[in-house]
């Protein structure tokens, strides 16, 4: 019995390590909350990829939340890196409140989504920090330094 128990436990834990877990980034303005974040993670450099933004408001019912649509009108964002600044253009994802922007990440380290404008009337002015980008070492296999062996 008790090893049914420890493995059922086991299971358990070995099934909640497989969960991908996702480093966004959640400011709320106003009543909107902006999730900011990279598409594929870890980001690596010189891979392409996506910052992803979803941008909810409440929803009808107390503790439901609805996309919005056609936030980008209005609101610019930038992409900063140390002293480096882009604009970035965004483009609409079928599911409303989801948006996206592609782009390479040329250097490690962190990045920060500068938003500015307003959403319906809402001012906005945040910087969103997102995930760091890593070297391509966190997927090269075998290791580099293992060549030769």
């Amino acid at each position: 019995m008790k090893i049914a128990i420890f493995g059922f436990i086991a299971l358990l834990f070995s099934i909640g390590m497989i969960v991908p877990s996702f480093a966004h980034t959640t400011v709320e303005v106003g009543e909107y909350k902006i999730e900011v974040g990279w598409g594929t993670e870890p980001p690596v450099v010189g891979i392409r990829n996506d910052i992803v933004f979803k941008i909810t408001e409440p929803g009808e019912n107390e503790g439901t939340y609805r996309g919005v649509t056609s936030v980008f009108k209005n609101l610019e964002a930038t992409a900063m890196y140390g002293g480096a600044t882009k604009k970035i253009d965004i483009n609409s994802d079928p599911r409303p409140g989801y948006y996206f922007s592609p782009v390479i990440p040329t250097k490690t380290g962190s990045y920060t989504i500068d938003l500015k404008g307003e959403i319906s009337g809402t001012l906005v002015n945040v910087q969103i920090p997102v995930e760091d980008v890593e070297p391509t070492a966190v997927l090269d296999f075998p290791p580099k330094r293992s060549e030769g062996t």
